[in-house]
């Protein structure tokens, strides 16, 4: 999923500390001042307990302070974890495009979910459902353009950017994404490390 991430401290035994903690498809991840993984699959006990989530799993315990809504929130997600794909609004059979993105797992899970996912190419002639475009560079957003006339005119194209140390801003990204026509409508988290920002076909030319 790596759709779900929270700056927070930590505590596991004699380690205490900040990080950020994140809810990943299988695992819950701690990353800071130590680092914890967490198989989802291990958890025995999960409790909320004045602000603070409690985790037991068979290779010990940790304790997150969360804050008591927050808390509460992150055990229901780790109860009934949404996927990323839900996140991202990918419907099962829908026709997809990866482009620029290296994450395996995504690509084994989005195949696993579409009737097909495709390369622009093979794309041509049959709109697809939703686009995920990975850009690293501010010249990677003049790509937008070319898969713009791929999309359904109910689809959606997801530019995922680096959250630190590419030089593509926020701003560089809604900019390239109006500029050819689309509207943004929303961010949402593609994992601990990037982010993806949503565009659509305006109503009035669908």
């Amino acid at each position: 999923m790596t759709a779900v991430q929270v700056a927070c401290s930590a505590e596991s035994g004699d380690r205490r500390g900040l990080g950020i903690l994140a809810l990943e498809d299988e695992r819950l991840l701690f990353d800071g001042a130590f680092r914890l993984v967490i198989p989802l699959l291990e958890i025995d006990l999960l409790r909320v307990h004045r602000g603070s989530l409690r985790v037991t799993w068979s290779g010990g315990e940790a304790m997150f302070d969360l804050g008591p809504r927050r808390a509460q929130q992150w055990a229901g997600l780790i109860r009934e974890p949404r996927s990323q794909l839900d996140s991202l609004g990918v419907r099962p059979g829908a026709r997809a495009i990866v482009a620029g993105i290296p994450d395996l797992g995504f690509r084994r899970r989005l195949k696993e979910r579409a009737s097909a996912v495709v390369d622009r190419a093979a794309a041509a002639g049959e709109p697809v459902d939703v686009v995920f475009l990975g850009v690293e560079r501010p010249e990677d957003l003049a790509a937008i353009a070319s898969y713009e006339p791929l999309l359904a005119r109910d689809g959606a194209l997801w530019v995922v950017r680096p959250k630190q140390g590419s030089g593509v801003s926020v701003d560089d990204v809604v900019d390239a994404g109006r500029s050819t026509g689309l509207t943004d409508v929303k961010a949402a988290a593609f994992s601990l490390t990037h982010t993806a920002h949503k565009f659509v076909v305006p109503l009035a030319r669908r």
